[in-house]
Formats: C-alpha cells, structure tokens, sequence
C-alpha cells in the first residue's frame, strides 16, 4: 500500500497515535489532526517522517475544509476523535 494517504482524526492522544504508528507501518503517508498542537508536536516528534501533523478543531467546518484541501486525495479516513 506504499504511496497510500490516511488521515487520522485525534492524532494527539495514545489511541491516535498508535493508529498513525500502524498505518505508518503499513506505508501510508498519514496526515495527523488534532486541535490539541502541543500534543500533535510530540506526535511528530516520535512518529518522523511520513506524518503530517495538522492543527484542526472538529467543530469549525472551515478548518475541517482547509485541512482536507491541505491533504488532497485520500485513500484512509479514521475518525478517531
């Protein structure tokens, strides 16, 4: 599945991140978001390359819009948070 895109909703907490771990694993380039930005700094910080993290608020449809622009096409959305 190399080249894949996912998104995870949620990305800054344990569950989060151990699904980032995972689909990293898998060889998907995954997209983190999280409106938690100090969380999702450490998450970056511990998963490396292949993981975007993008600073979101579920609750603002905008923000949800750029992010998903930001992203493109995707292949993976769990919807974590």
């Amino acid at each position: 599945m190399t080249g894949r895109k996912a998104i995870v909703t949620g990305a800054a907490g344990g569950l989060g991140q151990a699904i980032c771990t995972a689909l990293l694993r898998d060889g998907f380039q995954v997209a983190g978001f999280d409106i938690d930005a100090a969380g999702l700094s450490r998450a970056a910080d511990m998963l490396g390359d292949g993981f975007a993290p993008l600073t979101v608020d579920l609750t603002q449809p905008g923000q949800i819009a750029q992010a998903f622009d930001q992203v493109g096409a995707l292949d993976v959305l769990v919807n974590n948070a």
